[in-house]
């Protein structure tokens, strides 16, 4: 069966789109991974960093509005993923 070029057109435009929906879900994505890794680098203290310091910075990763973030920022991406997963773009 071949093809015509209406058709032909028609594909390219329908994988031109797709692609760019998959991309506007990864930019998406992207950017809640570098957003999770700023908080995380924020609140893991430094490897020669002193026992108070190491405390505070645990305390800090455990206060609700820092882990309502990354959560609220991971589930974001797992959605998303799942999107990707269930759509056939």
């Amino acid at each position: 069966m071949t093809r015509s070029f209406s058709d032909d057109a028609a594909h390219r435009r329908e994988l031109e789109e797709s692609t760019e929906a998959v991309r506007s879900i990864m930019a998406a994505c992207e950017d809640n991974a570098a957003k999770s890794k700023a908080i995380f680098k924020k609140v893991v203290p430094q490897e020669k960093a002193r026992w108070l310091e190491r405390y505070r910075k645990a305390v800090q990763a455990v206060m609700p509005n820092k882990k309502l973030k990354v959560e609220d920022l991971m589930k974001d991406v797992l959605e998303k993923l799942q999107l990707l997963h269930t759509n056939h773009f």
